[in-house]
């Protein structure tokens, strides 16, 4: 038997069936392979037709896990959040009559009445996560308990809810939590009915005891066209991405698990008796004997390779030869499509690669991350933030508190040259550029200050200090005031900066 048989040999040859396991799970999850809707480890799926609720357009605990599987999806989830939500918040008064006591109980509210779980990080940390949802799976969700669990008294307690935990009724009224085989109901923001939190039963308003009704759910989402009770992800359009990075890191596992031992094809010459066929695996007894072998070595590669194979006749000749199949080729592209899914995954949720710490100049050697962070501020943070701020005023401040005359805000990313402020504010000072009254008006927002009327030399112009007006004589006083001034909106200036690097 003159004929040649190959044979290919190679531990990731299970890799290659495991990659096209990964594609499919991908495409299942991203919709786009034909004719699928299944939803895999969803706990709801027994409970959808029996107390009518929704079911989403992906499964959301599969979405919320993706961040424990993907490095760079995680990192831009918790950035963003971190960037709308995490960076500080404050009370800002809509009018000079704003009652400080009212001022001091949203704080007190705010810091000791809001998942009170995760003290002292409260506030923050609940918003943060509540955010993480959103930007995971789409959805986020927020309590709200009020005394006697009536709307129309006052908050006592705002909380966090896991929202892929949460489906919507299909009346859009009420909402199920599912977790470990429990089952809790709540009610959307001002439904007129009682809403039996064991059973998700409707009952008059104020009819049924205080201690069965159920508290106020806000389920937040980002919008989408395929359901109008659930958001989805941005991420949704990378999710191809996302298992792409899986299978080439399971890939290469698995070829420095077989200590970088590229596959082989084995070639079989010669006058060799290929046996009886085995009856359990169809195969000729030779094949079956080269599996066994090969096995017995990957499970001990130091092993020596001696491989005797049956000729048929005393004085035939059998000829073995191992041709390794070229792994450079797999390495370079493996190399490309890692990075060209990176970029995808970070481009799905508009994160520039800067804020992730990673630098990447441009074809002539500058770098583009302050023009993309003021980008990715406007358009991705900003609404998201203006979002939960919009949700704290009118849910917790007006309704929730009755407190009109206080704005909750959020700190803003700072993408500005600090240093380059500085040293234009001091040049433009000392060359007669600009009055202490326009400096206090550039600054102002940052250090909560405002022009001063009236005051003589606060719209004056100076070079080194000397007034250049008409006017009125500067008394040497004004003229050390203004000094003073210049300096103390610096030293502030400075320590905000040095505050902030620490």
């Amino acid at each position: 038997m003159g004929d040649k048989t190959p044979f290919a040999v190679g531990t990731d040859r299970l890799e290659v069936v495991r990659w096209a396991d990964f594609q499919k799970h991908a495409m299942k999850e991203s919709g786009t392979e034909s004719g699928s809707r299944s939803m895999k480890n969803d706990s709801f799926a027994e409970v959808y037709s029996t107390y009518e609720l929704v079911q989403p357009p992906r499964d959301l605990t599969t979405l919320t896990s993706l961040i424990e599987i993907n490095t760079w999806h995680m990192r831009a989830v918790k950035t963003r959040a971190a960037d709308t939500v995490g960076l500080g918040w404050g009370l800002r008064a809509k009018k000079e009559s704003a009652s400080e006591v009212d001022k001091e109980r949203a704080e007190q509210f705010l810091k000791s009445r809001s998942f009170v779980n995760f003290k002292p990080e409260g506030l923050d940390r609940m918003l943060r996560m509540v955010q993480q949802d959103l930007i995971s799976n789409g959805n986020g969700a927020l309590e709200f308990v009020y005394e006697d669990y009536l709307e129309d008294n006052e908050l006592d307690s705002l909380n966090y809810i896991p929202s892929h935990t949460i489906r919507a009724h299909k009346d859009m009224n009420k909402y199920c939590q599912i977790r470990a085989n429990k089952k809790v109901w709540y009610k959307k923001p001002g439904y007129m009915y009682d809403v039996d939190y064991r059973d998700g039963t409707e009952h008059p308003l104020g009819s049924l005891e205080a201690a069965y009704r159920a508290s106020i759910l806000l389920f937040i989402n980002e919008p989408t066209f395929r359901s109008s009770y659930y958001g989805l992800p941005d991420i949704i359009p990378a999710l191809g991405a996302i298992y792409s990075m899986i299978s080439i890191r399971n890939y290469n596992n698995s070829f420095f698990e077989n200590h970088g031992v590229p596959e082989y094809a084995i070639y079989i010459t010669g006058d060799y008796d290929l046996g009886d066929v085995d009856p359990d695996s169809g195969e000729y007894q030779i094949i079956t004997t080269i599996k066994d072998h090969l096995a017995l070595l990957a499970a001990n590669p130091h092993s020596p390779l001696i491989l005797a194979l049956p000729s048929q006749s005393p004085e035939g000749k059998v000829d073995i030869e191992f041709k390794p199949l070229s792994v450079e080729v797999k390495d370079g592209s493996f190399s490309i499509t890692n990075k060209d899914d990176r970029d995808e995954i970070l481009s799905a949720h508009g994160i520039p690669l800067y804020r992730l710490g990673i630098v990447e100049t441009g074809s002539l050697g500058g770098s583009t991350a302050e023009e993309s962070t003021d980008i990715y501020k406007q358009s991705v943070i900003a609404p998201d933030k203006n979002r939960m701020e919009t949700i704290v005023n009118l849910m917790v401040l007006i309704q929730g508190l009755k407190i009109e005359g206080w704005d909750f805000y959020l700190e803003e990313i700072d993408t500005s040259d600090e240093d380059q402020e500085l040293k234009v504010g001091e040049f433009l000072w000392t060359k007669g550029g600009i009055t202490p009254n326009e400096l206090r008006v550039i600054f102002g927002g940052r250090f909560n200050l405002e022009a001063v009327e009236g005051v003589l030399g606060m719209d004056y112009h100076y070079v080194n200090n000397v007034p250049l007006e008409s006017g009125p004589v500067m008394q040497d006083e004004v003229i050390e005031a203004v000094k003073d001034f210049h300096g103390e909106l610096l030293g502030m200036a400075r320590k905000e900066r040095h505050d902030r690097l620490i």
